[in-house]
């Protein structure tokens, strides 16, 4: 166990050290992406695929057991955040298709051609 790396993480604030984690193994395994707990490199929340994945792993209460109150809550909020921007996007791209939609309607009624 690195003490320092857990003493830089505790002092910024951040999600606590897991023993039982390499932070190496997330980096290999999904690149450099974000992740819902950076410190420990666990839970990518870089597509919707790993958002919602990550929202789904966190909830079992064998994977929640690793985190104190504080950190999980932090987990989760970096969660929900994604989400959050993951729907937006979502339906910023459906209403630029829903306006598409609606003035190509109109140009069809007017008899426009383009």
């Amino acid at each position: 166990m690195n003490y320092i790396l857990k003493a830089i993480s505790i002092l910024e604030g951040g999600i606590s050290i897991r023993e039982d984690v390499n932070p190496e193994n997330g980096i290999k395994k999904y690149g450099e992406v974000t992740f819902a707990d950076p410190t420990n490199n666990k839970y990518p929340i870089d597509t919707p695929k790993h958002i919602l994945a990550a929202w789904r792993y966190i909830n079992m209460p064998k994977n929640a057991a690793f985190y104190n109150d504080t950190d999980l809550a932090e987990l989760k909020k970096a969660i929900k955040e994604a989400l959050d921007k993951l729907k937006t996007k979502e339906v910023a791209s459906i209403e630029a298709k829903y306006a598409v939609d609606i003035v190509t309607n109109i140009i069809n009624s007017i008899g426009l051609k383009l």
